[in-house]
């Protein structure tokens, strides 16, 4: 066999073999694409009860409930549940950057492309590539680039091939995620200098001495850039010229990263003082005091501002986006995970049970769907949403119906939510690395 196990090998055993030969056959470590995929295809039938029922039928192996086999028999496993993880052996391979090799791919059958049940097992992702170095945060799409940051500054990263376009050292690693407007990219560092780089060359166009940053982070506003301090100020700051155009004060430091939707930035000061500031001048428009803390940035859908906190342990808080004032609360379990938005409706994935929910500007579930572990918030394209499992799953669901339409797994444990670009759907791994695998247009 390709993989040189038993007839009666385990899942353990087999995923064992398999690591332990891809790592010499792998195109990257020299070896022989074509051996590697049919290394590839031997784990992948040998590890889907589907397809090794089907192997063994093609074979002649028969399967027996006895503990002793006759020779060419396979033992069933008490431990195998059909539940299979992709290997991690491709983040020990190589630190080179790994590109998809070119060469015959196997098509996909129709069974691989229907619905499949996210606690089921799940054919390999199709990786495009990886970026070797470790990102400090996920990475922010800002037209064809992907911007994140190392430890010394800001990295340009092709979202098309993973090819870094520029590494920027700004003397020190940023604080909270770098933020795009036009063609300047803005990273305020751990010494409380804000630095614009030019997004096409990566070269540094202003410097300015801002202060201790706040987790409220940077966000973006047409060409102003709006930065939360640690004195409990925030600052608008024109991205072109680097120079401050307003100031105002909260409550207190802002304890979550700022959300902004248009014009009109939600702060949560303190974790019980949510306030709606405009974005042009800074001017506050309403504020608003929570009893419990809430955990999690706001999130703006349309004419509602939702908050994971700020009331019954579990709901999710409605606020009118004009007024602060409260519109109503949704359960959302015993816990929320993340939140996101199409601009229109809220997706919300929580705990108690593991769940993803989808309300509309009412508040009303339109859509639930039961998932096999709590997920971070998804990715939203127009016509699916993208889900990453820690457990290595990544769920791709049909908005029109609201079920999953495939799952896959990747190499490697994704932390956060995934970012969507294009037909790329780009994840950042607990060890650093970038990934990104190749979804639906």
């Amino acid at each position: 066999m390709v993989l040189g196990v038993q007839t009666n090998a385990t899942t353990m055993q087999i995923r064992s073999a398999y690591r332990d030969k891809a790592k010499r056959a792998h195109p990257d470590a020299g070896g022989d694409p074509a051996a590697f995929r049919q290394l590839l295809e031997a784990y992948q039938t040998l590890t889907d009860e589907r397809e090794r029922r089907s192997y063994d039928e093609r074979m002649g192996i028969g399967r027996t409930s006895t503990t002793m086999a006759p020779p060419g028999r396979w033992v069933p496993n008490d431990n195998f549940t059909g539940d299979v993880e992709f290997p991690n052996y491709l983040r020990d391979v190589t630190d080179k950057a790994w590109q998809k090799p070119v060469g015959p791919a196997r098509e996909p059958t129709p069974e691989d492309l229907g619905y499949r049940d996210p606690a089921g097992a799940a054919l390999p992702a199709d990786v495009v590539w990886w970026w070797p170095d470790k990102a400090l945060f996920a990475p922010l799409a800002h037209g064809p680039v992907l911007l994140t940051a190392t430890t010394k500054g800001l990295v340009a990263i092709a979202a098309l091939d993973g090819t870094e376009a520029w590494r920027t050292d700004l003397g020190a690693h940023l604080a909270c995620p770098p933020v795009a407007a036009g063609d300047v990219a803005v990273g305020w560092t751990v010494d409380g200098n804000l630095h614009g780089v030019d997004v096409g060359s990566g070269a540094i166009r202003w410097q300015v001495s801002l202060g201790a940053p706040s987790d409220g982070g940077l966000v973006v506003s047409g060409a102003t850039v709006v930065a939360a301090r640690a004195d409990m100020r925030v600052v608008g700051i024109d991205a072109a010229a680097g120079k401050a155009v307003w100031s105002t004060r909260l409550q207190a430091a802002a304890s979550t990263a700022m959300t902004i939707d248009d014009t009109f930035i939600v702060a949560i000061a303190g974790g019980n003082s949510i306030e709606g500031l405009d974005a042009r001048k800074g001017r506050h428009r309403w504020r608003v005091t929570v009893k419990t803390p809430v955990p999690l940035p706001a999130t703006i859908a349309a004419e509602s501002v939702w908050l994971s906190g700020g009331g019954r342990t579990g709901a999710l808080v409605r606020l009118d986006r004009t007024t602060g004032a409260l519109q109503g609360m949704a359960d959302s379990g015993t816990a929320v995970a993340g939140m996101a938005t199409d601009g229109s409706y809220l997706f919300a994935t929580g705990g108690g049970p593991s769940r993803l929910r989808v309300f509309d500007d009412r508040g009303i579930v339109r859509v639930e769907l039961a998932l096999p572990n709590v997920c971070p918030e998804p990715a939203i394209g127009a016509d699916r949403a993208y889900l990453a499992d820690p457990t290595g799953r990544v769920i791709t669901i049909d908005r029109a119906s609201g079920h999953p339409s495939d799952v896959a797994t990747v190499p490697f444990e994704p932390i956060g939510a995934p970012v969507l670009v294009a037909d790329r759907l780009v994840m950042l791994a607990r060890d650093g690395r970038l990934w990104a695998i190749a979804v639906g247009a």
